[in-house]
């Protein structure tokens, strides 16, 4: 207890004093997908729906999100009016909390480890900036950590009781940002091969795999009970066609355009297709024009060579890797600089090198600083994977198939943001290799007196 006390304390003094200092910079807690959700909470307060604001001035249902980040703003709205920063203390306490968790994961290893995981947490720059930003970050790492803590004690005892609860934790999860739709269904099968392994029969594994499916799907409940009674349909969201039409297939094609310029030509190809299907866009609902974008994202993914499409992958997944968090915070986006989407190159290698040489001297110069630190830290990370795989495989398996996951459902599409699901794996790592080497340096030191 005295430890988790002084590691949230420690990382909610932080995140407080970081919100404060962002305070007076004009729009610092708003970047991209922030103008969907700081307008759609107060839209929510305003009619009692989940809906969004209209430029007309009317409101429309919301179907491309999910629910839960948008009840959290709701609430501090109610709470404390149009201000963003109480938002954003309120986003640093539940993050705090994230990071007792993370050290609760790094307590498997060692009492060292979860002093040191839960530390650095505290101090994790993806982390803090994320939790400055009216985004759903910080407030979906919170249960997806918990998920994590949950999936590692049933690995441990196959108790259900923990299987439930991560399959609960895994569905509020989902209900504040869908990236993990797909988790329910790895779920219930690893449910099923834990109990198994641990040899307590084919009965206690249907109990547990029941466990995970009923309590992932608690969660999402209303928002299907919604969109079965007035959409006809059993989707979560509308948001996969605009993904994949407008986000995966530009950058899977690596054909040297900006991101801008391929979502043009894709936009204009879509109008194309359903004026030649005799379809109007604007009498189309939500769910009606993303399975019309779904249809023509999979056919042009279709057209792409596999080894591009492959390429494509691990090129996100590098830049997921390795993207530096602090080109994020308020004041170094104020400063001159490119976009790296609207960077045009045929290879990444390309994009890379035009993107380093653009902007300002002072950001050129913040950027070489931050990309240095993030090389750090990842060859931490690897030195600490191969210390855990040689001392605990099962952990090492564990910690890899859930990097896996997350590279493979991000694919091409690249942010630090998206790495923050890494980081409750990611942070540990770190820790390992940060205490096995003390205690080399400290060793050597010793022998040298």
């Amino acid at each position: 207890m005295r430890q988790a006390l002084a590691i949230f304390a420690a990382a909610a003094a932080v995140r407080a004093v970081y919100a404060l200092s962002l305070a007076g910079e004009p729009g610092a807690f708003m970047i991209g997908d922030s103008a969907i959700y700081w307008p759609g909470a107060a839209a929510w307060l305003e009619t009692g729906e989940f809906s969004r604001p209209l430029p007309d001035g009317g409101y429309v249902v919301e179907t491309e999100r999910v629910p839960l980040y948008f009840l959290y703003l709701a609430a501090m709205r109610g709470l404390f009016g149009a201000a963003p920063l109480a938002a954003v203390l309120g986003q640093g306490v539940l993050d705090a909390a994230t990071c007792v968790l993370i050290a609760r994961l790094g307590a498997m290893i060692s009492p060292a480890v979860a002093w040191t995981a839960g530390l650095l947490a505290a101090l994790w720059p993806n982390m803090i900036v994320h939790g400055g930003l009216i985004l759903t970050d910080t407030v979906f790492l919170l249960p997806l950590t918990g998920m994590l803590v949950c999936c590692a004690r049933f690995a441990a005892s196959a108790d259900w009781r923990w299987a439930a609860g991560a399959g609960l934790l895994c569905g509020i999860a989902l209900m504040v940002r869908i990236v993990v739709q797909f988790l329910p269904f790895v779920l219930i099968v690893a449910a099923v091969g834990v109990v198994l392994y641990h040899r307590k029969g084919w009965p206690a594994a249907a109990f547990a795999a029941a466990a995970v499916a009923v309590t992932a799907t608690l969660p999402a409940t209303p928002l299907l009970h919604r969109n079965v009674t007035e959409f006809d349909t059993w989707s979560l969201t509308s948001q996969s066609g605009t993904h994949l039409l407008y986000w995966v297939v530009p950058l899977s094609r690596g054909d040297g355009r900006s991101h801008t310029e391929a979502a043009a030509a894709l936009e204009s190809a879509f109008r194309a297709r359903l004026a030649a299907r005799g379809l109007a866009q604007d009498s189309l609902g939500p769910f009606a024009e993303s399975r019309q974008q779904r249809e023509l994202a999979m056919e042009e993914l279709a057209k792409i060579p596999a080894t591009r499409l492959i390429a494509a992958w691990l090129e996100g997944a590098a830049l997921n890797l390795g993207s530096p968090a602090l080109l994020q915070d308020a004041r170094l986006r104020a400063l001159p600089r490119p976009s790296f989407y609207e960077t045009a190159g045929d290879t990444l290698w390309q994009r890379v090198a035009a993107y380093l040489g653009a902007g300002s001297g002072a950001f050129q110069a913040a950027l070489v600083i931050a990309v240095g630190g993030a090389v750090a830290v990842s060859l931490l990370q690897a030195y600490g994977f191969v210390r855990l795989a040689r001392d605990g495989p099962w952990i090492a398996l564990f910690a890899g198939l859930w990097l896996l996951y997350v590279l493979v459902v991000s694919g091409p599409v690249a942010a630090p943001k998206y790495r923050l699901p890494l980081e409750p794996v990611l942070i540990p790592l770190t820790a390992i290799a940060v205490v096995d080497l003390w205690r080399r340096l400290r060793a050597r030191a010793s022998v040298a007196a």
